[in-house]
């Protein structure tokens, strides 16, 4: 992409500090397992290692599952930048009624893992799906245990496709940054 997907500007800002300043306003602790390890992040952030040999978002959330101290994590990817903190409450509220379940967004059929709350007592059971399976790919685990998870649609959260927007290409980011221009971020 050029530029690390958290130095990305949205609105004359890094992606990866609105997060922040977001998930302050929902979470506490806040931490953040940073591929790029170059990030400044505030006194107030507990920086977290990946799981070792688990590479990529699993292994950040398992190095977070692991540091946790309650009993579910919101697990947020720095490349959503219509996230709002309504949104992120919505999240955790339903997260407070699910028990050993996660709550992650659906959208058409896909689930979207990186914006999830998930149950920290699910740390032994990813580890010994990654072992028995090979695979480091969250939506893969939550498509075979999908009896786990409570799906957030867009039946349930009307404006869930906008808040999802993702920027995993410097195409999407381009179209982001042109939407912005004409007034329509979301669309």
């Amino acid at each position: 992409m050029g530029t690390p997907k958290p130095l990305l500007l949205y609105k004359g800002e890094p992606l990866y500090r609105r997060l922040l300043r977001l998930l302050r306003e929902v979470a506490d602790p806040v931490m953040a397992a940073p591929r790029d390890q170059e990030l400044a992040f505030p006194a107030w952030v507990r920086v977290v290692a990946d799981w070792p040999g688990i590479p990529g978002p699993m292994g950040g959330v398992l190095g977070a599952m692991k540091e946790a101290v309650s009993s579910h994590l919101l697990v947020v990817g720095t490349d959503f930048p219509l996230l709002t903190t309504e949104f992120l409450a919505f999240l955790i509220r339903k997260a407070q009624g699910a028990r050993d379940r996660g709550v992650v967004p659906s959208l058409a059929g896909q689930w979207q893992p990186l914006v999830a709350v998930y149950p920290v007592s699910w740390f032994s059971d990813l580890c010994r799906w990654h072992a028995q399976s090979g695979s480091v790919s969250l939506r893969r685990f939550l498509t075979e245990n999908a009896h786990r998870v409570v799906a957030v649609t867009e039946q349930v959260y009307p404006s869930l496709a906008q808040r999802l927007v993702n920027l995993n290409t410097p195409e999407s980011y381009e179209r982001f940054v042109a939407a912005c221009s004409e007034g329509n971020p979301g669309e």
